[in-house]
């Protein structure tokens, strides 16, 4: 059997610390469970094909470019595809006890959602209000049709044949500001 690309996520996105791939969600044990994967790789076209047929691309990247980089990341909602559309699922304050428990940036997200009621880094929001909120700070957002990428703007990104994906040379970086310069 030749090889191909394994049509597994939904959603797709890079940031600066690399490409999350998000799968539907499926039942397993009674309860429905949603994944994603975190790939340390910052090369966005090597993963395209593992989008499934009409699945979504987002490339937070030329988002992220600015000073307000931060407070994109800090207040940016997370994804799930669980959640219907128009559903949030905030996160509760955490308790004293509860903080005393958490260790790194997720103490520190939690401590602010603590301070601030409004802090909506840890709720949980269906895909139609999580692209909204990237589309809102200027990510690229595409969607996979046939073998190829359309984004929002009219670009189109084919997908290169599984075994060609990794011989795609390109700079990390070199799609946002090429995006950034038009």
């Amino acid at each position: 059997m030749p090889e191909q690309y394994k049509q597994r996520f939904q959603v797709l996105s890079a940031g600066h610390g690399g490409i999350t791939g998000y799968e539907n969600p499926v039942e397993r044990y009674g309860a429905v469970v949603a994944s994603h994967s975190e790939i340390p790789d910052r090369r966005l076209t090597c993963y395209l094909g593992e989008l499934i047929e009409g699945g979504y691309v987002v490339d937070e990247r030329p988002a992220l470019m600015g000073d307000d980089a931060f407070s994109i990341s800090w207040h940016c909602p997370m994804l799930s595809l669980k959640l219907k559309d128009r559903q949030v699922d905030r996160c509760p304050k955490p308790s004293q006890l509860m903080l005393f428990g958490l260790q790194g940036s997720f103490k520190a997200m939690a401590a602010a959602r603590c301070a601030d009621e409004s802090y909506s880094g840890l709720d949980s929001v269906p895909l139609s209000v999580w692209l909204g909120y990237w589309r809102k700070h200027g990510a690229r957002i595409g969607q996979r049709q046939g073998n190829k990428i359309v984004w929002e703007d009219g670009e189109e990104t084919a997908i290169p044949p599984f075994g060609d994906r990794w011989e795609v040379i390109e700079d990390a970086w070199r799609e946002v500001f090429e995006a950034r310069a038009a």
